[in-house]
């Protein structure tokens, strides 16, 4: 099993593991849940760190910024999209970016 592959697709990881109780060594399998930095880059923000479950990496970028007020709608958006090479590395570009409100997210991690 390719493990990183994955946990970026599922957010998960299920391995094989002993357990011992009264009756003894069992053998079972585990699911495991994968916990990864983003790096998120706002154009003309700074970056932002969040730890998050990998996958849907975009959802979870277009709701921060929903929620910190600098979108609106998805048709705010220009651009939201991993780096290449970089599935830990997500680009956000906005069609109407706001310096001010932009600042809210300038906290070194969420």
């Amino acid at each position: 099993m390719d493990i990183a592959r994955n946990a970026h697709e599922y957010g998960d990881i299920h391995l094989d593991i002993l357990t011992l109780d009264a009756k003894g060594i069992t053998a079972r399998e585990d699911a495991l849940a994968i916990e990864e930095a983003l790096e998120i880059r706002l154009s003309g923000a700074e970056p932002v760190i969040t730890m998050r479950t990998p996958g849907h990496d975009r959802e979870l970028a277009a709701g921060l910024m929903l929620s910190e007020g600098l979108a609106r709608t998805k048709d705010d958006f220009e651009v939201i999209d991993h780096l290449v090479g970089q599935p830990n590395v997500l680009q956000v570009v906005l069609k109407r970016f706001n310096a001010t409100k932009a600042e809210r997210l300038e906290r070194s991690s969420l």
